[in-house]
């Protein structure tokens, strides 16, 4: 059986609404408390009026939460295309094409801080194309898919599809 001629690994909305969520409590929770510190540092109105601030923090950042999850849904991202000829990561606000030529070994899992990301090496040809200079990050990878803890699988899955896909392009090494 032939592989499809590409597929696409898109987001869970899930996903992005728990993301953003624990992101708008932490931020409400960090605007309070800088509000109460100000307030007890000499401008008593923010004392005063503490709850009505609070309140407008929590709302604005439940508003984005909506947002967020809502152009998550129209727009399709983040998400990852693979095909025979390679794949294309689309984040947010850009994207980036790679082709299977262009990867040297395999992809893999790899921790980062909080998050797990699919890294890969690229090829001394791409890297001096791309204009990345050799670094030692702690995996020792050049390049990761940065956003895998948005997207519908998680990111060993997403560096087992696409560790298949470079095996099975008729124009891998």
């Amino acid at each position: 059986m032939t592989p499809p001629p590409s597929i696409t690994v898109g987001p869970s909305p899930l996903k992005v609404l728990g993301q953003v969520v624990l992101m708008s409590v932490v931020g409400t929770a960090g605007f309070s408390v800088l509000i109460v510190v100000l307030g007890y540092l000499g401008n008593p109105w923010l004392l005063s009026h503490v709850e009505i601030i609070v309140a407008w923090i929590a709302a604005l950042l439940a508003c984005f939460c909506v947002f967020a999850v809502v152009c998550t849904i129209l727009r399709s991202r983040p998400r990852v295309e693979i095909s025979p000829d390679g794949f294309v990561s689309q984040g947010a606000f850009g994207r980036r094409p790679r082709r299977w030529t262009d990867i040297d070994g395999d992809f893999a899992a790899v921790k980062v801080g909080f998050q797990t990301v699919v890294a890969y090496r690229l090829t001394d040809a791409a890297r001096e194309a791309d204009r990345i200079k050799p670094v030692s990050p702690p995996a020792g990878y050049d390049d990761a898919i940065a956003f895998c803890g948005e997207l519908s699988i998680g990111a060993r899955e997403l560096a087992d599809v696409l560790n298949r896909w470079r095996q099975g392009a008729p124009s891998a090494t």
